[in-house]
């Protein structure tokens, strides 16, 4: 009886440091874009970008979006918060436009710093990171 109790304990405390691990670790996405592109973007214009949609930021020159690995948390939550559609829903979105030839779909890197660094050094590169990540390499373009 007692290490049934105890297991449920360890059970239940993990569970709760899993629910913890997860809210904090996509604490609030931004859309980032290089320090000197002063671009100030919609929700509908990030989701246009990210969806092949929109090939120029507004008003201004080429816009290249980089995703993060589809296996990402901050990707994820982009996905679901920002284009409104799970992983498979994307994936599949991707799958039909290469397949007909209507679009590529954006470069992908492995991780935050990697897309950090791409973005700050192309004034034509936007990305999502962890608002807790974020410094003056990079500057946000879209805050929601």
């Amino acid at each position: 009886m007692k290490n049934f109790i105890e297991c449920k304990l360890f059970c239940l405390m993990f569970l709760f440091s899993m629910l913890l691990a997860s809210n904090s670790s996509v604490a609030g996405i931004v859309i980032i874009s290089h320090p000197d592109n002063n671009v100030t973007l919609s929700k509908k214009e990030v989701q246009r970008i990210f969806l092949g949609k929109l090939k120029t930021f507004p008003g201004k020159g080429p816009v290249i979006p980089i995703d993060l690995s589809q296996d990402s948390s901050h990707r994820i939550e982009f996905s679901k918060d920002i284009l409104k559609k799970n992983m498979r829903q994307v994936s599949a979105y991707w799958t039909r436009l290469i397949f007909t030839g209507k679009g590529l779909p954006p470069k992908q890197v492995d991780s935050t710093e990697e897309l950090k660094k791409l973005v700050a050094r192309n004034p034509d590169a936007i990305g999502y990171i962890d608002k807790g990540s974020l410094d003056d390499t990079v500057r946000v373009a879209f805050e929601d």
